[in-house]
């Protein structure tokens, strides 16, 4: 019965490098033959949440469904990144394409661009490790042998009244709505980013 329903309780979710904290989480599926059904699953993010349910059909022709709706759900909480939305979105998966449908809006949010100043490797420089050899010529060969998902997305990202981005002398409020779009393949963003309210101070000015 446990592979039959698997269920869980107080399950978490973290990446601290990326601010990313889910807890409180709780799953209910059911699996019967090839089929498969997720009848509950749910997390606190901040003081919102994230839920989402679905189904998928397993075997030769695989489908599969998922609807995740979140409402006021801290997404990232890092210092330099944070983002609080609501929304929801659908996803589609078969053999063939992921079809990603959506429409989020950012209940608040801060991008803080002074703090992104790690060192890096310069673009000229690459690192080997012992064994990696092998370990890349396994990863190439397992690609060469899968064949990609189309990806179709349509996603709209909403910044709200309280996306603020700081930083290098930059002040301000990002107010906007953008439409992610995958035509022919290739990513395309389309719409309209504005500063609202905005600050920027270089060489002892204040514009």
């Amino acid at each position: 019965e446990l592979l039959r329903e698997p269920r869980g309780r107080e399950l978490a979710v973290r990446h601290a490098l990326e601010g990313v904290a889910l807890s409180a989480g709780e799953i209910d599926a059911r699996f019967e033959g090839n089929t498969a059904r997720l009848t509950t699953l749910r997390f606190q993010a901040g003081q919102g949440e994230l839920r989402a349910t679905g189904d998928a059909r397993l075997g030769e022709q695989p489908q599969a469904r998922l609807e995740v709706t979140v409402e006021r759900a801290l997404l990232l909480g890092r210092v330099d990144r944070r983002v609080v939305a609501t929304g929801e979105a659908s996803v589609r998966l078969d053999a063939q394409k992921i079809a990603i449908d959506g429409r989020v809006r950012a209940d608040e949010g801060l991008i803080d661009v002074s703090r992104g100043d790690a060192p890096s490797l310069g673009d000229d420089v690459s690192v080997k490790r012992a064994g990696a050899a092998a370990d890349d010529e396994a990863a190439a060969a397992a690609a060469a042998q899968r064949t990609p998902r189309a990806v179709e997305l349509q996603f709209v990202v909403d910044l709200g009244p309280r996306f603020r981005l700081r930083g290098r002398g930059i002040d301000t409020r990002l107010t906007g709505e953008l439409k992610l779009a995958t035509p022919g393949g290739r990513l395309r963003a389309s719409g309209e980013v504005r500063t609202e309210d905005g600050t920027y101070e270089a060489y002892g000015q204040k514009l």
